[in-house]
C-alpha cells in the first residue's frame, strides 16, 4: 500500500509534455481485503505545465477486528514525520468511525529548501515532482490509469 502511495505521488517526476494553461488531474483507486478497504484519491494542480500542488486523501475502514487502525495511523504519521510543520505541507491524520483518515496538502511554490532538506529520502521523493520542468496532464493520467487508477482531466 506504501510503495502505490509512493507512486501515485512521484508519478509526475518522470513525466514530460508541454502545456501553459491550468489542468486538474485527479485520480482514485480502491483496493480491499478481507482485514481492510482503502480509498485514495489524489488531485494534482499543474499550471503553465509545473505541478502546482497535489491534494491526496487515503481512507482506510477495517473490515475485522485484524486491523489496528491506530497502528495504521502511527505509522504513517512516522513515515511522514518530518514534514509535519513544514511551511508548504499540511497534513492530518486521525482515526474516526472505525475508518482511518490521511489528508495531505502540497504546495511547491511554498517549500523552503532548509526544510526540505531535513526530509527522510521516502518524504524527498514524495516531493520530487516540485523539480520537474514541465508537466503533461494527459501523461499523467496515462501513466497513473497503468497503476491500476481512475483518472479525469479538468
Amino acid at each position: 500500500m506504501k510503495k502505490k502511495l509512493l507512486v501515485l505521488l512521484v508519478a509526475v517526476f518522470i513525466l514530460a509534455g508541454c502545456g501553459t494553461k491550468e489542468e486538474t488531474v485527479t485520480c482514485t483507486m480502491q483496493e480491499a481485503d478481507e482485514n481492510m478497504t482503502m480509498d485514495a484519491k489524489i488531485k494534482y494542480v499543474i499550471k503553465d505545465a509545473k505541478v502546482y500542488s497535489a491534494d491526496l486523501e487515503i481512507v482506510v475502514a477495517a473490515n475485522s477486528d485484524e486491523l489496528d487502525l491506530d497502528a495504521f495511523k502511527q505509522s504513517y504519521e512516522e513515515l511522514f514525520a518530518n514534514m509535519k510543520g513544514a511551511k508548504g505541507i499540511t497534513y492530518s491524520s486521525e482515526v474516526k468511525d472505525e475508518k482511518y483518515d490521511f489528508k495531505m496538502n502540497i504546495i511547491y511554490s511554498k517549500l523552503i529548501e532548509t526544510e526540505v532538506d531535513g526530509f527522510s529520502n521516502y518524504e524527498k521523493e514524495i516531493i520530487s515532482d516540485r523539480d520537474v520542468k514541465i508537466v503533461s496532464a494527459q501523461l499523467t493520467k496515462e501513466n497513473l490509469e497503468a497503476e491500476g487508477y481512475t483518472c479525469e482531466i479538468k
